[in-house]
């Protein structure tokens, strides 16, 4: 995510975890007793072939390192399917779209 220009938590799961349906989630995470809005992406990364189911979570307003500490995240809203786009250019103006509806949500509370 950071070399798109949208840094995400990389967030491990154990097995006996149930995941919410693939796709881009509105949501929070929570570093260290905080709450930051987020967009998290559940899924396969199909843009870049990746056959894997990974958890994503690009923070709002957060800029900092959290490697190795434990992060939650709260998926509030299904924002969209996972989708494979033609090109990576295609691929972050939908992540700039979807960070816009988080933005716009968290305005309209």
């Amino acid at each position: 995510g950071r070399k798109l220009g949208f840094p995400t938590a990389n967030v491990k799961y154990s097995n006996n975890k149930l995941l919410p349906e693939v796709g881009v989630y509105m949501g929070y995470t929570t570093i260290d007793g905080k709450r930051y809005r987020s967009v998290i992406n559940v899924g396969n990364n199909p843009t870049f072939d990746a056959d894997n189911i990974t958890v994503e979570s690009h923070i709002l307003d957060f800029d900092g390192d959290i490697y190795g500490q434990t992060v939650v995240v709260e998926f509030l809203k299904y924002i969209r399917g996972e989708k494979k786009f033609k090109d990576v250019s295609d691929l972050v103006k939908q992540i700039k779209k979807d960070v816009e509806v988080v933005v716009a949500s968290a305005k309209g509370e």
